[in-house]
């Protein structure tokens, strides 16, 4: 039979049925398994606006940010309504799993002749010595578990939730049904997926990962339609699972908070955050001390004391290009790397401006090396502060210039307790812009709330709850001036917001 309908859809999956019974109400193994449902949605909406986000920069050049907003605005339409969810679903899942099955099918039987060779490496590769050395079958094996996991559901728990919702006849037809999911998830359209990538030449898709690594095969294959294509399929593919997790959720959520209004929405707008954090790039910073750095500790880490500025030097860059290499392979979608941190008085133990610059020309460099092993388009940062010594940044930003260090975009702090005042900084973003050709990030902004002990440190700032609260709503109105700066500064000048 099919389970009653809520919001035009039906209200079905193990939570649903143990929501709707009376002995089965109250059971903590399925209020743990609502809430790790809940918990895994949520990172899936994330790394859904990241992949969208990441494909739309790699065919059309739209910057990530522009991509999430936009992504995040239609599907906050379409959940905030009610009936819009599964009609929506309906349609756009046919459309994406057909299209992509007969291209590839068709890739596939043009290179029928290489298919051989394909296989014979993916055997070689599974079960290779160097694999076996590496954690033998039981690492391959569950390897494949995680992604089946992943492509399919198979085991998780939530498809049910699908099933269930469907009108059949017979439970059992519909059990057969989700068998054949699994093949064609997992057996079919990731095989024909692999062998799409695998068709291709090494060296064009060595060092890529991910999306990056499944378009460069596309485009290898059908010139720029293809990367084109795998875009708007991955747009279609990654926004009907946003919708779908959702309506799974909804059970989940009626079963730990009641089948209300209220609740529902309030997931509905968690998830929504998390679609669009999960497609903003990463700042990477890098501190290089074993302590925070700032103009009054720019301590060496212990592991480099007693090194020359050369090894330094050396050891920097290896640590940068190592460092980033990790973060990037861990998919980590990075778009801008800071080489040292408010680094006026000096950086890394160093304080003549001629070593520290040799430590910027490293640190710039393994971000360069990595960013093109990679094949991504990665900023690199140089943070300054201080910006009431206006005359100091100037010595330091002209001493970058005329030795040619190679970077991107200026960071500022910007501490109205301590450097002046709104004017000062609009002043400096526009006076940087004009003498040096650089973009402008404000890197660091706060502001104080209450006179109160609250990390076990002393405060920065001194004075009774008074001064704390006036300093608050002064400082508050600052920030909010700083976030609308961008529409008072001149033509061609951005100014970005970090922290």
């Amino acid at each position: 039979r099919r389970p009653p309908e809520r919001d035009g859809a039906a209200d079905a999956g193990a939570l649903a049925e143990r929501r709707r019974g009376k002995k089965l109400r109250h059971s903590v193994t399925a209020a743990l398994f609502a809430v790790s449902g809940l918990i895994c949605w949520c990172g899936i909406s994330q790394v859904i606006s990241n992949s969208v986000s990441s494909a739309f920069q790699n065919a059309f050049h739209i910057p990530p940010l522009t991509t999430t907003l936009v992504l995040t605005a239609l599907a906050a339409l379409i959940v905030l309504r009610k009936n819009a969810t599964v009609k929506s679903l309906d349609v756009m899942v046919p459309i994406m799993a057909v299209c992509y099955f007969v291209l590839t099918v068709g890739i596939l039987v043009v290179n029928f002749r290489q298919l051989p060779a394909v296989l014979g490496r993916i055997f070689a590769e599974a079960f290779g010595l160097r694999q076996i050395a590496a954690g033998g079958f039981g690492a391959v094996l569950m390897n494949g578990v995680k992604r089946g996991l992943f492509s399919n559901e198979a085991g998780s728990g939530s498809a049910p939730c699908a099933a269930a919702a469907a009108a059949c006849d017979d439970p059992v037809k519909m059990g057969f049904v989700q068998a054949l999911g699994v093949l064609i998830d997992t057996v079919v359209i990731c095989s024909c997926t692999a062998f799409l990538m695998l068709l291709v030449p090494q060296d064009l898709t060595a060092g890529l990962s991910g999306m990056d690594l499944l378009q460069t095969a596309m485009q290898y294959h059908l010139g720029g339609f293809g990367t084109v294509f795998i875009a708007a399929t991955l747009a279609l593919f990654s926004f009907s699972t946003f919708l779908g997790v959702l309506y799974y959720a909804r059970s989940n959520v009626a079963y730990l908070c009641g089948d209300n209004w209220w609740s529902q929405t309030v997931y509905k707008l968690i998830a929504l955050v998390m679609l669009l954090i999960g497609g903003l790039q990463v700042c990477i910073d890098f501190h290089y001390s074993d302590f925070w750095a700032d103009p009054k500790k720019q301590f060496v880490p212990k592991a480099w004391e007693g090194m020359d500025i050369e090894e330094k030097s050396d050891a920097l860059y290896n640590f940068t290009l190592e460092s980033l290499t990790q973060i990037l392979e861990a998919g980590v979608d990075v778009g801008m790397v800071q080489v040292g941190n408010e680094i006026n008085n000096g950086m890394c133990g160093e304080t003549d401006a001629s070593n520290v610059r040799k430590l910027l020309a490293s640190g710039s460099k393994a971000v360069r090396d990595a960013a093109t092993a990679s094949g991504k388009d990665i900023l690199v940062a140089v943070h300054y502060t201080n910006i009431d010594d206006m005359k100091k940044l100037d010595t330091l930003l002209t001493g970058l210039q005329v030795k040619e260090i190679d970077y991107d975009i200026v960071g500022l702090s910007f501490y109205p307790y301590w450097h002046s005042t709104m004017d000062d900084l609009k002043n400096a973003i526009i006076h940087v812009r004009d003498t040096y050709g650089k973009k402008v990030y404000v890197a660091e902004n706060a502001y104080c709330y209450t006179s109160e002990d609250g990390d076990g440190s002393a405060n920065s700032i001194k004075g009774t709850d008074d001064l704390a609260e006036g300093a608050f709503r002064e400082n508050l109105s600052l920030f909010l001036r700083i976030l609308r700066m961008p529409q008072k500064l001149p033509q061609n000048c951005h100014i970005s917001i970090i922290e």
